[in-house]
């Protein structure tokens, strides 16, 4: 299983009223969200918020979706993706981002990204995971705290896939304050595939950090995600232009005796 937790083990999901629907605070239906964003203003909830971040701790607008209309953004350079010289990462995929998206876009970017994990395990090319560290008080989280809360608890990043290498990052990039470039080095690889979300945050901010560390990057379309169709378009015609590969998830790590789609 590529998530610790099904969406539906420790909540309902998001219920959209049309296209559009808001992704709600944390302990909406147990405590008034004003007293809880004083609560986490003054760092004194530590112990409440850990028990409820299986549901975020910040609020954005979220929309229904079709991934097919962004397959357009293919391109980037040519580089050519190997095996052998590629890692993936599962860019935080917990289930306290997932719950946040669009109950269709999160059914869509769970199964595209399991397919890549199993493409990965197949052709032996190594998996880590990231995540961000848990923070006991809002402070700890610097400048992500006042925008984005507490963020989730030890228990709800915690990796329990036995072939996953967790990664523990400090902010957007997962290159950030954490192993994940040492982990590539130990193992001499210099291209990485993403798979998660968002795009538009910590995924295009990865990308960026790959490029400066000389690790080649591709993202597949259908097994990344984001708020809106928008943020997801933005940020994979930024890859391309300025850091990386976008293509068909199918063509990342696939068989290469089914042969790619197009």
């Amino acid at each position: 299983m590529l998530l610790r937790r099904t969406d539906g083990e420790r909540r309902s999901g998001s219920r959209p009223r049309d296209s559009q629907t808001r992704a709600r605070s944390s302990g909406a239906s147990e405590i008034d969200s004003q007293r809880l964003t004083t609560l986490r203003a003054s760092g004194k909830c530590a112990r409440v918020c850990t028990r409820m971040t299986d549901v975020a701790t910040f609020s954005v607008e979220v929309e229904k979706y079709a991934v097919e209309t962004l397959r357009d953004c293919v391109g980037g350079p040519e580089w050519e993706l190997r095996p052998d010289r590629a890692a993936l990462l599962v860019h935080d995929m917990q289930p306290y981002y997932l719950n946040v998206l669009h109950s269709s876009v999160r059914a869509r970017v769970a199964a595209e990204a399991s397919a890549v994990v199993a493409h990965a395990r197949s052709a032996g090319v190594p998996i880590l995971a990231s995540g961000p560290r848990a923070a006991e008080a809002i402070e700890q989280r610097g400048l992500l705290g006042p925008m984005w809360g507490l963020g989730p608890s030890t228990e709800d990043v915690a990796v329990t896939e036995r072939d996953f290498v967790p990664i523990a990052k400090r902010s957007y990039s997962a290159f950030y304050a954490s192993d994940l470039e040492v982990e590539l080095r130990r193992r001499g690889r210099d291209q990485l595939v993403i798979v998660g979300f968002f795009a538009s945050a910590g995924i295009l901010a990865t990308t960026f950090d790959a490029f400066a560390r000389d690790i080649q990057c591709f993202v597949g379309i259908e097994s990344v995600a984001d708020y809106t169709a928008h943020q997801h378009r933005t940020a994979l015609n930024l890859i391309t232009s300025l850091t990386g590969v976008v293509t068909s998830s199918a063509n990342l790590l696939h068989d290469p005796g089914g042969g790619p789609l197009d």
